[in-house]
């Protein structure tokens, strides 16, 4: 696995932080999580219960005032879910595409926050419980969102009125999704939005900051991406595909700053940048992993997930 270093051609906009309550939440993080990751980045290979994980978060409240309605797709489940500030007469709508490493995660996981921006944004969500390794390949998961973007196309949504919005590894799949969306003539979406998003899965990309991630460590991400080429199938690669990537729509990223990922999101604008995209470098002081899923505790992830709505409703067309 080479090593690749972000060079941020691009444009950045810092938001203050971490502020009092990022502090608090990244303390249990720190304490329980990343002892519990950091031991999966020595022993990857391991049987771990990775679906466990979406089963034991059923435990996590229902979103407020929210509709949701289970679907199946062909080869795996979708949610539907409408917040209260959706416009029954628009014809716009989000791909939710969650994230968990490709190994762990699902609807149940990640509904508040794909809620969230679903309210932030006025519109519904779709969200995706596609299949992972290390029974699923990479390949499987793209096509599971593709199956999920031709159930809104069926529905009456028109590609260039439909977002695609992933965090993490999901914000990945949906970059791959939405290439491979033109090239089988689906047709090109309207944007999409990466928080926290996963660049490669092929190589490391050399860590922007030298502050303690709450939540990874160098070896975790490392095992990740092994695991998952395990798995078999192939594996794109975004940052080496300027075909890919120039098909990508107007794009928003967002990072903690001190999240060893950041240096993904950096290397991802600089190569949209470069693939001339219109792409827009969001940087969170003090902020975790996908800290936008603390939005109902944390007034920086609600600022974050206002930015996000933002931009979902200044890309319709």
């Amino acid at each position: 696995m080479s090593v690749i270093t972000a060079t941020p051609a691009v444009s950045v906009r810092t938001f203050r932080g971490p502020g009092i309550t990022s502090r608090v939440i990244a303390l249990p993080l720190t304490m329980l999580v990343r002892p519990v990751i950091a031991v999966f980045g020595r022993s990857a290979l391991a049987p771990w219960p990775f679906r466990m994980v979406d089963h034991v978060a059923r435990i996590l409240p229902a979103p407020r005032n929210t509709v949701r309605t289970r679907i199946a797709l062909p080869r795996a489940a979708a949610e539907f879910l409408v917040p209260p500030t959706a416009d029954s007469t628009s014809a716009s709508a989000i791909l939710y595409v969650h994230g968990g490493g490709l190994l762990v995660g699902g609807l149940n996981t990640h509904r508040l926050l794909a809620a969230d921006i679903a309210n932030a944004a006025g519109e519904v969500v779709l969200a995706i419980d596609y299949r992972m390794p290390p029974r699923s390949t990479v390949d499987d998961a793209v096509t599971d969102v593709l199956d999920g973007l031709r159930e809104l196309l069926s529905r009456g949504y028109r590609a260039e009125n439909i977002a695609v919005v992933g965090d993490s590894a999901g914000a990945f799949i949906g970059a791959v999704a939405i290439a491979r969306a033109q090239q089988e003539h689906m047709g090109r979406v309207r944007s999409f939005v990466a928080m926290s998003p996963v660049a490669t899965l092929t190589e490391v990309v050399r860590a922007r900051s030298r502050r303690k991630d709450a939540m990874f460590t160098h070896a975790a991400i490392a095992a990740m991406k092994t695991r998952v080429r395990r798995a078999g199938g192939s594996i794109p690669e975004l940052l080496d595909d300027p075909e890919a990537l120039s098909s990508l729509p107007r794009t928003l990223i967002q990072t903690g700053e001190d999240e060893l990922l950041s240096a993904d999101a950096y290397a991802l604008a600089s190569a949209l940048t470069e693939a001339h995209v219109s792409c827009e470098l969001q940087s969170w002081r003090g902020q975790f992993h996908v800290f936008q899923a603390a939005a109902p505790v944390s007034a920086p992830a609600r600022a974050a997930v206002a930015e996000i709505g933002a931009f979902l409703r200044a890309t319709r067309p």
